[in-house]
């Protein structure tokens, strides 16, 4: 029968030492002879584990002149001893594992829930201007799902969803960073993932589950190695909810596209483009139709490296720039990236206030 041995204190952690120097072994050669990992090595070493009694039976087997060691075992415990309930014997008696599985995922939630509650209670954030977009009834989510829809993603890993958006913009990452904190239960966090591009996340299962509600699909372009056919299969983005929201949420999604994924030039020979980007069909075919309903009149763009050979929504019209600007424009603070050659730096607005004084009224 095994068991698990306690040892005068202190004299465990001499008995290994012993064994190892007598038999000059490295750590690594230790684990093997008892089939175990290095932590569960350094665990007998600092006594914060008891020996089992096969593993001196192999260190006596091996070194008989440490059979002494035995007079100073001062208790011989069972071998489940120490078990914390929950551990392997209760889950091996466990006839539903799926639901155990379950219950335990609820009560983690409920635990991230209770946390970020007590968190959320002693954080002071505020933003100027989405506090003001929400006292004319404007739906954050609808906001929120624009968002994602032009940059940023919702990944679904089973009953776990990451919402994120990214941006390089300050005056983006303030707004959707607090959209986010007002939306969900959970505080998201806010971190520089790759040059000056800021990730806004939250992993939200009933926050994700809302938005789908609003589109079918946050997927914008095929998986690596997936063919397009194949993907195009598969349940598609939408933008058929902004046909439901009130006017001035249809409108501030507008404003939003063109902030997060838009934008406007102005070459030196007086030639004048908006655009938005979107390489994506359907959604760049939604665009298309819902720009239009403000007199806003684009045709598709072609760019052939993109995945489908669609580069978007492309404005030439001065009279639906001048349409555009009537809604708001950009969202005011935005600035042109370091992407542009001339204007980095510039506030979107202010180029296209140039743009309307440079064409005339």
């Amino acid at each position: 029968m095994v068991y698990r041995l306690k040892f005068k204190r202190g004299k465990q952690k001499e008995l290994i030492l012993k064994f190892i120097k007598i038999n000059s072994l490295s750590v690594k050669e230790v684990c093997k002879i008892f089939n175990i990992k290095k932590t569960t090595l350094y665990n007998w070493l600092n006594e914060n584990a008891t020996l089992p009694s096969r593993a001196f039976k192999k260190i006596v087997q091996k070194t008989p002149q440490l059979k002494n060691f035995n007079k100073y075992i001062i208790k011989k415990l069972p071998k489940n001893w120490g078990q914390v309930k929950g551990g392997k014997i209760k889950v091996s008696k466990i006839a539903d594992i799926k639901e155990f599985t379950t219950f335990l995922r609820m009560k983690k939630r409920q635990k991230r829930l209770l946390d970020a509650k007590k968190r959320k209670e002693k954080i002071i954030i505020k933003n100027e201007f989405t506090e003001s977009i929400i006292k004319k009834n404007v739906d954050l989510k609808c906001i929120l799902a624009t968002c994602i829809l032009t940059d940023g993603s919702l990944t679904i890993t089973g009953d776990h969803y990451r919402i994120s958006y990214y941006t390089v913009d300050q005056t983006l990452r303030n707004i959707m960073y607090y959209i986010l904190f007002r939306l969900s239960k959970f505080i998201p966090s806010k971190a520089k993932s790759k040059k000056d591009v800021f990730a806004i996340r939250v992993s939200d299962n009933i926050l994700g589950q809302e938005l789908l509600k609003l589109s079918p699909s946050y997927k914008k372009l095929p998986s690596k190695n997936q063919l397009i056919s194949s993907y195009l299969n598969e349940t598609q983005p939408s933008l058929n909810f902004l046909n439901r929201c009130n006017e001035n949420t249809k409108i501030l999604c507008i404003r939003f596209a063109f902030s997060t994924d838009g934008s406007i030039s102005l070459s030196k020979k007086g030639n004048f483009e908006l655009t938005l980007r979107c390489y994506h069909p359907k959604l760049c075919k939604d665009w298309m139709k819902i720009l239009n309903s403000y007199g806003i009149k684009g045709h598709k763009g072609r760019l052939k490296k993109s995945w489908s050979g669609v580069g978007g929504v492309r404005i030439y019209d001065i009279n639906s720039i001048k349409n555009f600007r009537k809604l708001g424009g950009f969202i005011d603070g935005v600035k042109i990236t370091g992407k542009s050659k001339y204007f980095k730096g510039l506030k979107k607005n202010q180029l296209l206030r140039e743009v309307i004084n440079k064409k005339g009224s």
